[in-house]
Protein backbone atom coordinates (compact mmCIF):
# COMPACT_ATOMS: atom_id res chain seq x y z
CA UNK A 1 0.00 0.00 0.00
CA UNK A 2 1.35 3.46 -0.76
CA UNK A 3 -0.61 5.70 1.60
CA UNK A 4 -0.98 4.62 5.81
CA UNK A 5 -3.75 3.57 7.12
CA UNK A 6 -4.80 6.43 9.23
CA UNK A 7 -7.30 7.03 11.71
CA UNK A 8 -9.34 9.30 9.01
CA UNK A 9 -9.14 6.54 7.03
CA UNK A 10 -12.06 3.88 6.18
CA UNK A 11 -11.33 0.24 6.06
CA UNK A 12 -13.36 -2.38 4.21
CA UNK A 13 -13.02 -5.88 3.26
CA UNK A 14 -13.90 -8.45 1.28
CA UNK A 15 -14.24 -12.14 0.83
CA UNK A 16 -14.26 -14.57 3.67
CA UNK A 17 -13.77 -15.17 6.87
CA UNK A 18 -14.17 -17.22 9.53
CA UNK A 19 -13.12 -17.98 13.18
CA UNK A 20 -11.86 -21.48 13.97
CA UNK A 21 -10.29 -22.36 17.20
CA UNK A 22 -10.35 -18.72 18.51
CA UNK A 23 -8.68 -17.50 15.82
CA UNK A 24 -10.46 -14.84 13.26
CA UNK A 25 -9.64 -16.05 9.26
CA UNK A 26 -9.33 -14.24 6.20
CA UNK A 27 -8.91 -15.33 3.22
CA UNK A 28 -9.67 -13.73 -0.20
CA UNK A 29 -9.59 -9.99 1.50
CA UNK A 30 -8.70 -7.25 -0.77
CA UNK A 31 -8.18 -4.08 1.53
CA UNK A 32 -8.61 -0.20 -0.31
CA UNK A 33 -8.90 3.10 1.27
CA UNK A 34 -11.54 5.28 0.47
CA UNK A 35 -15.21 4.96 0.41
CA UNK A 36 -15.61 3.67 -3.44
CA UNK A 37 -14.99 -0.04 -3.95
CA UNK A 38 -13.10 -1.23 -7.28
CA UNK A 39 -14.72 -4.30 -9.03
CA UNK A 40 -13.21 -7.27 -7.18
CA UNK A 41 -10.96 -9.73 -9.33
CA UNK A 42 -9.07 -13.03 -8.16
CA UNK A 43 -5.91 -13.58 -7.75
CA UNK A 44 -3.97 -14.96 -10.61
CA UNK A 45 -3.30 -18.29 -8.84
CA UNK A 46 -7.28 -18.32 -7.85
CA UNK A 47 -8.34 -17.73 -11.67
CA UNK A 48 -6.19 -20.78 -12.94
CA UNK A 49 -7.25 -23.10 -10.40
CA UNK A 50 -10.87 -22.03 -11.36
CA UNK A 51 -10.14 -22.63 -15.25
CA UNK A 52 -8.56 -26.26 -13.56
CA UNK A 53 -11.93 -26.62 -12.16
CA UNK A 54 -13.98 -25.40 -15.29
CA UNK A 55 -12.11 -27.59 -17.93
CA UNK A 56 -12.10 -30.89 -15.30
CA UNK A 57 -15.84 -30.07 -15.21
CA UNK A 58 -16.52 -29.89 -19.28
CA UNK A 59 -14.33 -32.88 -19.88
CA UNK A 60 -16.01 -34.47 -17.66
CA UNK A 61 -19.75 -33.95 -19.53
CA UNK A 62 -17.67 -34.20 -22.94
CA UNK A 63 -16.90 -37.92 -21.86
CA UNK A 64 -20.89 -38.29 -20.02
CA UNK A 65 -22.27 -37.13 -23.23
CA UNK A 66 -20.14 -39.11 -25.90
CA UNK A 67 -18.84 -42.18 -26.11
CA UNK A 68 -15.09 -43.07 -27.37
CA UNK A 69 -16.18 -43.02 -30.56
CA UNK A 70 -17.52 -40.03 -30.54
CA UNK A 71 -20.99 -41.13 -30.25
CA UNK A 72 -23.93 -40.20 -27.92
CA UNK A 73 -23.45 -42.12 -24.99
CA UNK A 74 -26.01 -44.51 -23.58
CA UNK A 75 -25.90 -42.76 -20.23
CA UNK A 76 -26.52 -39.15 -21.81
CA UNK A 77 -29.56 -40.71 -23.44
CA UNK A 78 -31.17 -41.92 -20.19
CA UNK A 79 -30.42 -38.91 -18.62
CA UNK A 80 -32.41 -37.13 -21.20
CA UNK A 81 -35.36 -39.50 -21.01
CA UNK A 82 -35.72 -38.63 -17.56
CA UNK A 83 -36.79 -35.50 -17.65
CA UNK A 84 -38.86 -35.44 -14.61
CA UNK A 85 -35.60 -34.67 -13.00
CA UNK A 86 -35.61 -30.99 -14.21
CA UNK A 87 -39.69 -30.85 -13.93
CA UNK A 88 -40.46 -28.48 -11.49
CA UNK A 89 -37.14 -27.65 -10.45
CA UNK A 90 -36.24 -23.93 -10.21
CA UNK A 91 -33.84 -24.67 -13.57
CA UNK A 92 -36.95 -25.66 -15.31
CA UNK A 93 -39.33 -22.65 -14.22
CA UNK A 94 -36.42 -20.37 -15.11
CA UNK A 95 -36.38 -22.15 -18.88
CA UNK A 96 -39.98 -22.12 -19.20
CA UNK A 97 -39.68 -18.03 -18.07
CA UNK A 98 -37.99 -17.28 -20.98
CA UNK A 99 -40.23 -17.70 -23.85
CA UNK A 100 -39.74 -14.43 -25.14
CA UNK A 101 -36.09 -14.75 -25.17
CA UNK A 102 -33.18 -16.74 -26.83
CA UNK A 103 -31.86 -19.80 -25.79
CA UNK A 104 -28.90 -20.77 -28.02
CA UNK A 105 -26.28 -23.10 -27.65
CA UNK A 106 -23.42 -23.61 -29.72
CA UNK A 107 -19.61 -24.67 -30.32
CA UNK A 108 -16.97 -23.00 -31.79
CA UNK A 109 -13.61 -23.84 -33.11
CA UNK A 110 -10.24 -22.24 -32.62
CA UNK A 111 -10.78 -19.42 -34.55
CA UNK A 112 -14.66 -18.67 -33.25
CA UNK A 113 -16.15 -19.63 -35.83
CA UNK A 114 -19.35 -21.83 -34.99
CA UNK A 115 -19.43 -25.17 -36.45
CA UNK A 116 -22.51 -26.27 -34.99
CA UNK A 117 -25.81 -24.40 -33.13
CA UNK A 118 -29.00 -24.96 -31.63
CA UNK A 119 -30.77 -21.87 -30.94
CA UNK A 120 -34.34 -21.26 -29.54
CA UNK A 121 -36.21 -18.14 -29.52
CA UNK A 122 -39.78 -17.09 -30.08
CA UNK A 123 -39.88 -17.90 -33.99
CA UNK A 124 -38.86 -21.22 -33.60
CA UNK A 125 -35.84 -23.91 -33.16
CA UNK A 126 -32.71 -23.55 -35.62
CA UNK A 127 -30.44 -26.23 -35.41
CA UNK A 128 -27.53 -25.92 -37.61
CA UNK A 129 -24.17 -27.65 -38.21
CA UNK A 130 -21.87 -29.14 -41.21
CA UNK A 131 -23.43 -32.62 -40.52
CA UNK A 132 -26.82 -33.40 -38.33
CA UNK A 133 -28.01 -36.88 -37.94
CA UNK A 134 -31.35 -37.90 -36.69
CA UNK A 135 -31.12 -41.50 -35.45
CA UNK A 136 -34.57 -42.87 -35.54
CA UNK A 137 -37.94 -42.63 -36.23
CA UNK A 138 -38.81 -39.11 -37.04
CA UNK A 139 -42.09 -37.23 -37.12
CA UNK A 140 -42.87 -34.23 -38.66
CA UNK A 141 -46.49 -32.74 -38.11
CA UNK A 142 -46.02 -29.44 -39.61
CA UNK A 143 -44.91 -28.07 -43.09
CA UNK A 144 -41.58 -29.53 -44.06
CA UNK A 145 -38.79 -28.24 -46.39
CA UNK A 146 -35.93 -28.91 -47.29
CA UNK A 147 -33.80 -27.60 -50.14
CA UNK A 148 -31.93 -30.61 -50.99
CA UNK A 149 -33.31 -34.23 -50.21
CA UNK A 150 -31.50 -37.43 -50.83
CA UNK A 151 -33.64 -40.39 -49.86
CA UNK A 152 -32.79 -43.96 -50.09
CA UNK A 153 -36.71 -44.50 -49.54
CA UNK A 154 -39.87 -42.56 -50.40
CA UNK A 155 -43.27 -43.83 -49.44
CA UNK A 156 -45.35 -42.15 -52.69
CA UNK A 157 -48.68 -43.27 -51.13
CA UNK A 158 -47.80 -39.61 -49.05
CA UNK A 159 -47.71 -37.72 -52.00
CA UNK A 160 -51.03 -36.88 -52.46
CA UNK A 161 -50.89 -33.24 -54.39
CA UNK A 162 -48.75 -31.15 -55.94
CA UNK A 163 -46.37 -30.83 -59.09
CA UNK A 164 -43.18 -32.37 -59.48
CA UNK A 165 -41.28 -30.33 -61.57
CA UNK A 166 -38.88 -32.18 -63.72
CA UNK A 167 -36.45 -28.72 -64.79
CA UNK A 168 -35.99 -29.06 -60.51
CA UNK A 169 -36.13 -32.73 -59.66
CA UNK A 170 -33.90 -36.00 -61.00
CA UNK A 171 -34.90 -38.81 -60.09
CA UNK A 172 -33.38 -42.11 -61.70
CA UNK A 173 -34.03 -45.78 -60.50
CA UNK A 174 -37.99 -45.35 -60.61
CA UNK A 175 -39.73 -49.07 -60.44
CA UNK A 176 -42.23 -48.45 -63.77
CA UNK A 177 -44.39 -50.99 -62.78
CA UNK A 178 -45.86 -48.82 -59.91
CA UNK A 179 -46.67 -46.33 -62.51
CA UNK A 180 -50.22 -47.52 -63.43
CA UNK A 181 -52.35 -45.06 -64.25
CA UNK A 182 -52.75 -40.98 -64.95
CA UNK A 183 -51.04 -39.18 -67.72
CA UNK A 184 -47.59 -38.08 -68.27
CA UNK A 185 -47.71 -34.88 -70.08
CA UNK A 186 -45.67 -32.39 -71.22
CA UNK A 187 -45.72 -29.62 -73.73
CA UNK A 188 -45.35 -31.80 -76.94
CA UNK A 189 -45.69 -35.18 -75.71
CA UNK A 190 -48.61 -36.80 -73.89
CA UNK A 191 -49.02 -40.17 -72.67
CA UNK A 192 -52.20 -41.23 -71.20
CA UNK A 193 -51.76 -44.76 -69.25
CA UNK A 194 -55.85 -45.36 -68.57
CA UNK A 195 -56.48 -44.57 -72.64
CA UNK A 196 -53.04 -45.75 -73.86
CA UNK A 197 -52.97 -42.77 -76.05
CA UNK A 198 -49.54 -41.04 -76.90
CA UNK A 199 -49.86 -37.95 -78.61
CA UNK A 200 -46.64 -36.06 -79.68
CA UNK A 201 -46.46 -32.15 -81.04
CA UNK A 202 -42.82 -32.20 -81.79
CA UNK A 203 -39.76 -34.15 -81.13
CA UNK A 204 -37.94 -37.13 -82.83
CA UNK A 205 -37.80 -40.98 -81.49
CA UNK A 206 -34.82 -43.14 -83.42
CA UNK A 207 -32.29 -45.72 -82.78
CA UNK A 208 -28.78 -44.74 -82.86
CA UNK A 209 -28.46 -45.82 -86.30
CA UNK A 210 -31.20 -44.16 -87.44
CA UNK A 211 -32.64 -47.41 -88.80
CA UNK A 212 -35.49 -46.93 -86.88
CA UNK A 213 -36.85 -42.71 -86.89
CA UNK A 214 -39.93 -41.72 -86.17
CA UNK A 215 -39.99 -37.23 -86.80
CA UNK A 216 -42.96 -35.29 -85.43
CA UNK A 217 -40.81 -32.34 -86.93
CA UNK A 218 -40.40 -33.52 -90.39
CA UNK A 219 -43.52 -35.74 -90.35
CA UNK A 220 -42.28 -38.81 -91.32
CA UNK A 221 -41.54 -42.62 -90.49
CA UNK A 222 -39.19 -44.95 -91.84
CA UNK A 223 -37.41 -47.93 -91.18
CA UNK A 224 -34.02 -49.21 -92.83
CA UNK A 225 -31.60 -51.82 -93.68
CA UNK A 226 -28.18 -52.22 -95.00
CA UNK A 227 -30.06 -51.96 -98.57
CA UNK A 228 -33.22 -49.71 -98.46
CA UNK A 229 -34.84 -47.40 -96.34
CA UNK A 230 -39.00 -47.60 -96.26
CA UNK A 231 -40.09 -44.17 -95.88
CA UNK A 232 -43.93 -42.77 -95.17
CA UNK A 233 -44.02 -38.70 -95.81
CA UNK A 234 -45.85 -36.53 -97.84
CA UNK A 235 -48.94 -39.35 -98.36
CA UNK A 236 -46.70 -41.73 -100.09
CA UNK A 237 -44.46 -44.70 -99.39
CA UNK A 238 -41.63 -44.47 -101.07
CA UNK A 239 -38.35 -47.37 -101.01
CA UNK A 240 -35.00 -45.63 -100.87
CA UNK A 241 -31.39 -45.83 -100.44
CA UNK A 242 -30.65 -46.71 -97.10
CA UNK A 243 -28.88 -43.10 -95.67
CA UNK A 244 -31.46 -40.73 -97.52
CA UNK A 245 -34.30 -39.47 -94.95
CA UNK A 246 -36.56 -37.52 -97.55
CA UNK A 247 -38.72 -37.95 -100.17
CA UNK A 248 -36.89 -38.99 -103.98
CA UNK A 249 -38.06 -37.86 -107.50
CA UNK A 250 -37.01 -41.49 -108.27
CA UNK A 251 -36.92 -44.12 -105.84
CA UNK A 252 -37.13 -47.72 -106.21
CA UNK A 253 -40.28 -48.22 -105.55
CA UNK A 254 -43.09 -45.95 -104.28
CA UNK A 255 -46.87 -46.51 -103.40
CA UNK A 256 -48.76 -42.56 -104.12
CA UNK A 257 -52.27 -41.28 -104.91
CA UNK A 258 -50.61 -39.00 -107.23
CA UNK A 259 -51.25 -41.26 -109.91
CA UNK A 260 -54.59 -42.39 -111.47
CA UNK A 261 -56.66 -42.19 -115.05
CA UNK A 262 -56.30 -38.15 -114.75
CA UNK A 263 -55.48 -34.96 -112.62
CA UNK A 264 -58.68 -34.89 -111.72
CA UNK A 265 -59.31 -38.43 -110.83
CA UNK A 266 -57.02 -39.38 -108.08
CA UNK A 267 -55.87 -43.11 -107.67
CA UNK A 268 -53.26 -44.98 -106.04
CA UNK A 269 -50.32 -46.26 -107.89
CA UNK A 270 -47.50 -48.83 -107.58
CA UNK A 271 -44.46 -47.48 -108.86
CA UNK A 272 -41.30 -48.87 -109.93
CA UNK A 273 -38.33 -47.08 -111.13
CA UNK A 274 -36.80 -49.77 -113.77
CA UNK A 275 -39.40 -52.71 -112.96
CA UNK A 276 -41.94 -54.22 -110.89
CA UNK A 277 -42.80 -57.18 -110.61
CA UNK A 278 -46.75 -58.97 -108.59
CA UNK A 279 -46.71 -62.25 -107.52
CA UNK A 280 -46.21 -65.06 -105.38
CA UNK A 281 -43.14 -66.61 -103.21
CA UNK A 282 -43.60 -69.48 -104.95
CA UNK A 283 -43.99 -68.04 -108.38
CA UNK A 284 -41.92 -64.70 -108.67
CA UNK A 285 -39.19 -65.93 -110.86
CA UNK A 286 -38.27 -66.98 -114.44
CA UNK A 287 -40.55 -63.76 -115.19
CA UNK A 288 -39.02 -63.98 -119.16
CA UNK A 289 -38.12 -68.05 -119.40
CA UNK A 290 -38.01 -69.73 -122.41
CA UNK A 291 -42.06 -69.28 -124.16
CA UNK A 292 -41.50 -72.41 -125.43
CA UNK A 293 -41.10 -74.43 -121.62
CA UNK A 294 -43.88 -74.85 -119.27
CA UNK A 295 -44.53 -71.35 -117.58
CA UNK A 296 -43.58 -70.94 -113.76
CA UNK A 297 -43.79 -67.97 -113.47
CA UNK A 298 -47.16 -66.49 -112.06
CA UNK A 299 -47.72 -63.13 -111.96
CA UNK A 300 -47.40 -59.52 -113.32
CA UNK A 301 -44.13 -58.40 -114.86
CA UNK A 302 -43.30 -54.66 -116.35
CA UNK A 303 -40.42 -52.38 -117.19
CA UNK A 304 -36.91 -52.90 -117.92
CA UNK A 305 -34.79 -55.94 -117.48
CA UNK A 306 -31.47 -54.50 -117.74
CA UNK A 307 -31.07 -54.42 -121.18
CA UNK A 308 -34.13 -53.37 -122.92
CA UNK A 309 -37.73 -52.67 -121.89
CA UNK A 310 -39.46 -55.94 -122.32
CA UNK A 311 -43.35 -56.83 -123.11
CA UNK A 312 -45.43 -57.03 -119.83
CA UNK A 313 -46.15 -60.11 -118.95
CA UNK A 314 -49.37 -61.84 -117.16
CA UNK A 315 -48.39 -65.09 -116.12
CA UNK A 316 -50.47 -68.05 -113.94
CA UNK A 317 -48.13 -70.91 -113.95
CA UNK A 318 -49.05 -74.40 -115.31
CA UNK A 319 -52.29 -73.47 -112.85
CA UNK A 320 -53.49 -70.70 -115.99
CA UNK A 321 -54.86 -67.14 -116.27
CA UNK A 322 -58.16 -66.34 -115.98
CA UNK A 323 -59.39 -62.94 -117.38
CA UNK A 324 -63.05 -62.20 -116.21
CA UNK A 325 -65.59 -59.21 -116.50
CA UNK A 326 -68.59 -57.77 -118.31
CA UNK A 327 -72.72 -58.61 -117.81
CA UNK A 328 -73.89 -61.93 -117.44
CA UNK A 329 -74.58 -64.11 -120.79
CA UNK A 330 -77.14 -66.47 -121.30
CA UNK A 331 -77.18 -68.12 -124.15
CA UNK A 332 -75.32 -71.26 -122.82
CA UNK A 333 -75.48 -73.25 -119.57
CA UNK A 334 -73.30 -71.78 -117.96
CA UNK A 335 -74.27 -68.06 -117.28
CA UNK A 336 -71.49 -66.07 -116.11
CA UNK A 337 -69.70 -62.74 -116.95
CA UNK A 338 -67.14 -63.05 -120.50
CA UNK A 339 -64.00 -64.75 -119.66
CA UNK A 340 -60.82 -65.97 -120.99
CA UNK A 341 -59.12 -68.74 -119.67
CA UNK A 342 -55.55 -69.67 -120.66
CA UNK A 343 -54.83 -73.16 -119.42
CA UNK A 344 -58.67 -74.19 -119.34
CA UNK A 345 -58.94 -77.65 -118.33
CA UNK A 346 -61.61 -78.30 -120.70
CA UNK A 347 -63.63 -77.23 -123.56
CA UNK A 348 -66.48 -75.24 -120.91
CA UNK A 349 -63.51 -73.65 -119.16
CA UNK A 350 -64.95 -74.63 -115.87
CA UNK A 351 -61.42 -75.61 -114.65
CA UNK A 352 -57.77 -74.68 -115.27
CA UNK A 353 -54.53 -77.25 -115.24
CA UNK A 354 -55.11 -77.17 -118.97
CA UNK A 355 -53.85 -76.70 -122.38
CA UNK A 356 -56.88 -74.90 -124.24
CA UNK A 357 -57.92 -71.25 -124.50
CA UNK A 358 -60.76 -70.87 -123.73
CA UNK A 359 -63.29 -67.48 -124.57
CA UNK A 360 -66.92 -67.23 -123.30
CA UNK A 361 -68.77 -64.52 -124.12
CA UNK A 362 -72.30 -64.23 -126.35
CA UNK A 363 -70.13 -63.03 -129.05
CA UNK A 364 -66.57 -63.21 -130.39
CA UNK A 365 -65.52 -59.89 -132.52
CA UNK A 366 -62.36 -59.13 -134.24
CA UNK A 367 -63.03 -56.70 -136.67
CA UNK A 368 -59.67 -56.85 -138.22
CA UNK A 369 -60.50 -60.23 -139.46
CA UNK A 370 -63.09 -59.09 -141.32
CA UNK A 371 -61.17 -56.18 -143.00
CA UNK A 372 -57.95 -58.24 -144.10
CA UNK A 373 -58.97 -60.57 -147.55
CA UNK A 374 -57.54 -63.03 -149.57
CA UNK A 375 -58.10 -65.47 -152.58
CA UNK A 376 -58.30 -68.88 -150.43
CA UNK A 377 -61.26 -70.95 -150.20
CA UNK A 378 -62.80 -71.24 -146.80
CA UNK A 379 -61.27 -73.77 -144.63
CA UNK A 380 -61.99 -72.73 -140.89
CA UNK A 381 -64.55 -75.14 -139.14
CA UNK A 382 -66.28 -74.19 -135.99
CA UNK A 383 -67.49 -77.33 -133.79
CA UNK A 384 -70.31 -77.68 -132.10
CA UNK A 385 -67.85 -76.89 -128.57
CA UNK A 386 -67.23 -73.63 -130.25
CA UNK A 387 -63.69 -75.15 -131.00
CA UNK A 388 -62.19 -73.23 -134.43
CA UNK A 389 -60.40 -76.14 -136.66
CA UNK A 390 -58.73 -75.79 -139.92
CA UNK A 391 -60.98 -77.78 -142.62
CA UNK A 392 -58.41 -80.05 -144.60
CA UNK A 393 -58.70 -82.68 -147.48
CA UNK A 394 -54.93 -83.81 -147.87
CA UNK A 395 -54.19 -87.51 -147.71
CA UNK A 396 -52.49 -87.34 -144.67
CA UNK A 397 -54.54 -85.75 -142.97
CA UNK A 398 -57.07 -89.23 -143.68
CA UNK A 399 -57.56 -92.76 -143.20
CA UNK A 400 -59.92 -95.26 -144.93
CA UNK A 401 -60.09 -93.34 -148.18
CA UNK A 402 -62.94 -95.10 -151.00
CA UNK A 403 -64.14 -93.55 -153.83
CA UNK A 404 -67.96 -93.32 -154.38
CA UNK A 405 -68.78 -93.29 -158.41
CA UNK A 406 -72.38 -93.71 -158.36
CA UNK A 407 -74.64 -90.64 -158.42
CA UNK A 408 -77.00 -91.84 -155.42
CA UNK A 409 -76.30 -88.77 -153.01
CA UNK A 410 -75.99 -86.48 -156.61
CA UNK A 411 -79.81 -88.11 -157.26
CA UNK A 412 -81.24 -87.53 -153.95
CA UNK A 413 -80.01 -84.06 -153.42
CA UNK A 414 -82.29 -83.32 -156.70
CA UNK A 415 -85.11 -84.28 -154.52
CA UNK A 416 -84.05 -81.05 -151.86
CA UNK A 417 -86.38 -77.68 -153.34
CA UNK A 418 -83.91 -74.85 -152.53
CA UNK A 419 -85.83 -72.65 -149.69
CA UNK A 420 -85.68 -68.53 -148.47
CA UNK A 421 -86.06 -67.95 -145.08
CA UNK A 422 -85.52 -64.86 -142.19
CA UNK A 423 -82.94 -65.16 -140.24
CA UNK A 424 -84.42 -65.82 -136.64
CA UNK A 425 -82.01 -63.58 -134.74
CA UNK A 426 -82.31 -60.98 -136.98
CA UNK A 427 -86.13 -60.44 -137.31
CA UNK A 428 -86.08 -60.60 -133.05
CA UNK A 429 -83.53 -57.83 -133.24
CA UNK A 430 -86.29 -55.92 -135.42
CA UNK A 431 -89.16 -56.27 -133.87
CA UNK A 432 -87.24 -55.20 -130.60
CA UNK A 433 -85.85 -52.41 -132.62
CA UNK A 434 -89.24 -51.68 -133.91
CA UNK A 435 -91.08 -52.15 -130.55
CA UNK A 436 -89.19 -49.93 -128.28
CA UNK A 437 -86.07 -48.81 -130.28
CA UNK A 438 -83.29 -51.10 -128.22
CA UNK A 439 -80.30 -51.26 -131.12
CA UNK A 440 -79.35 -54.77 -132.09
CA UNK A 441 -77.15 -56.43 -130.38
CA UNK A 442 -74.60 -57.12 -133.41
CA UNK A 443 -74.84 -55.60 -136.93
CA UNK A 444 -77.26 -57.17 -138.91
CA UNK A 445 -79.28 -55.89 -142.21
CA UNK A 446 -82.15 -53.95 -141.14
CA UNK A 447 -84.39 -54.52 -144.06
CA UNK A 448 -85.30 -57.83 -143.46
CA UNK A 449 -82.76 -60.08 -145.79
CA UNK A 450 -84.46 -62.83 -146.56
CA UNK A 451 -81.34 -65.92 -147.02
CA UNK A 452 -81.58 -68.67 -149.84
CA UNK A 453 -79.88 -72.43 -149.59
CA UNK A 454 -81.24 -75.58 -148.20
CA UNK A 455 -82.98 -76.40 -144.65
CA UNK A 456 -80.65 -79.29 -143.21
CA UNK A 457 -84.26 -81.40 -141.90
CA UNK A 458 -84.75 -81.89 -145.92
CA UNK A 459 -81.48 -83.47 -146.65
CA UNK A 460 -81.34 -85.73 -143.56
CA UNK A 461 -85.11 -86.48 -144.89
CA UNK A 462 -83.41 -87.36 -148.09
CA UNK A 463 -81.31 -89.22 -146.58
CA UNK A 464 -78.17 -87.21 -147.26
CA UNK A 465 -77.07 -87.61 -143.54
CA UNK A 466 -73.40 -86.30 -144.90
CA UNK A 467 -74.48 -83.34 -145.91
CA UNK A 468 -75.62 -81.90 -142.29
CA UNK A 469 -74.11 -81.29 -139.43
CA UNK A 470 -74.72 -82.08 -135.77
CA UNK A 471 -73.92 -81.54 -132.20
CA UNK A 472 -71.78 -84.38 -130.92
CA UNK A 473 -73.30 -83.44 -127.59
CA UNK A 474 -77.26 -83.56 -127.95
CA UNK A 475 -77.14 -84.86 -131.84
CA UNK A 476 -79.19 -81.87 -132.63
CA UNK A 477 -78.98 -81.34 -136.36
CA UNK A 478 -77.20 -77.87 -136.85
CA UNK A 479 -76.72 -76.91 -140.05
CA UNK A 480 -75.39 -77.98 -143.56
CA UNK A 481 -71.89 -78.58 -145.07
CA UNK A 482 -72.43 -76.33 -148.15
CA UNK A 483 -68.95 -77.04 -149.45
CA UNK A 484 -70.18 -80.64 -149.69
CA UNK A 485 -73.03 -80.76 -152.55
CA UNK A 486 -71.11 -79.84 -155.26
CA UNK A 487 -69.01 -82.98 -154.78
CA UNK A 488 -72.54 -85.20 -154.34
CA UNK A 489 -73.35 -83.37 -157.97
CA UNK A 490 -70.09 -84.43 -159.79
CA UNK A 491 -71.29 -88.07 -160.20
CA UNK A 492 -74.32 -86.18 -162.35
CA UNK A 493 -72.46 -83.81 -163.85
CA UNK A 494 -69.86 -86.87 -165.08
CA UNK A 495 -72.74 -88.92 -166.61
CA UNK A 496 -74.44 -85.79 -168.24
CA UNK A 497 -71.05 -85.21 -169.91
CA UNK A 498 -70.29 -88.34 -170.80
CA UNK A 499 -73.74 -88.70 -172.89
CA UNK A 500 -73.32 -85.17 -174.38
CA UNK A 501 -70.56 -86.32 -175.58
CA UNK A 502 -72.39 -89.46 -176.80
CA UNK A 503 -74.93 -87.59 -178.42
CA UNK A 504 -71.94 -85.04 -180.11
CA UNK A 505 -70.39 -88.29 -181.28
CA UNK A 506 -73.96 -89.40 -183.07
CA UNK A 507 -74.68 -86.04 -184.29
CA UNK A 508 -71.58 -86.17 -185.79
CA UNK A 509 -71.94 -89.59 -187.57
CA UNK A 510 -75.74 -88.78 -188.53
CA UNK A 511 -73.90 -85.11 -190.56
CA UNK A 512 -71.66 -87.12 -192.50
CA UNK A 513 -74.55 -89.70 -193.24
CA UNK A 514 -76.58 -87.40 -195.06
CA UNK A 515 -73.67 -85.85 -196.87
Amino acid sequence: MKDPITSTSALRWEGQNGLTNGQIQFAGYKLEKGTIPTDWTPAPEDVQSDISQVKHTADGISNFVRDSSGNISSDFQTALSKTSIITGSTLASSIQQQTATQITSALTDNNGKIISLINQDSSGVQISGKNIVLDGNTTVTGTFWAKQVNAIKVDASYIKVGTLNGSLINITNINANNIVSGAISGANLNINLNTGQVQFQKGRINSSDYKIDVNMDEKYISTADSDTRVLLKGGQMQFIQPSILDLQSSPYFQITNNGGASAIARGASLIGRDNITIANRANANNVFDNPFSKETFSGLYTGYDGRRWSSTKVGGAERGVLISGGAETTWNYINASPFIYVGAGNANGTSGWGNRIHIHAEFLHAQTVNQQTNSHAANVYVSSDGALLRSSSATKYKTNIEHETDSIQGDQLLTIDPATWNDKFESEQLERYHETGVEPERQINMEGKRYYGIIAEDLVKAGLEELVTRNEETDEVEGVEYSKIGVALIPIVRDLRNKLNEQAVEIERLKDKIK
